[in-house]
């Protein structure tokens, strides 16, 4: 029975994260902030700092939606660890401006994280 439900929350988590990626690729900020409670935490490993709260994950959308618009992501071994969705992803899309502390060159980038 424990398998099932950790399958079935799994399936359930994997489905949102879904609509959440679908709507940072169609640039849909309160689509994006739909998923997230008040008090949600990002850790990306991009980052040294935490993106803690709505207001700064909402800051921090803004400024990869505008550096990075056109761009995909595959999600690749998503795991639960405890309740939380852990999930490796490869972003692919053009750099047009900052981000990263890289200057933006119009080129193409994949970086891959967790």
């Amino acid at each position: 029975m424990r398998i099932h439900q950790a399958q079935s929350l799994l399936h359930s988590q994997l489905q949102q994260h879904d609509q959440c990626l679908t709507a940072q690729i169609q640039c849909n900020v309160s689509g994006l902030l739909a998923y997230y409670v008040p008090d949600a935490v990002i850790a990306d490993s991009l980052f040294s700092q935490l993106f803690a709260g709505i207001a700064a994950i909402t800051k921090r959308f803004i400024v990869e939606v505008v550096r990075a618009p056109k761009r995909s992501f595959a999600v690749m071994n998503p795991a639960l660890v405890g309740d939380p969705l852990v999930v490796e992803w490869l972003a692919i899309g053009t750099h047009e401006s900052p981000f990263l502390d890289v200057r933006g060159n119009g080129q193409q980038y994949t970086p891959c994280a967790a």
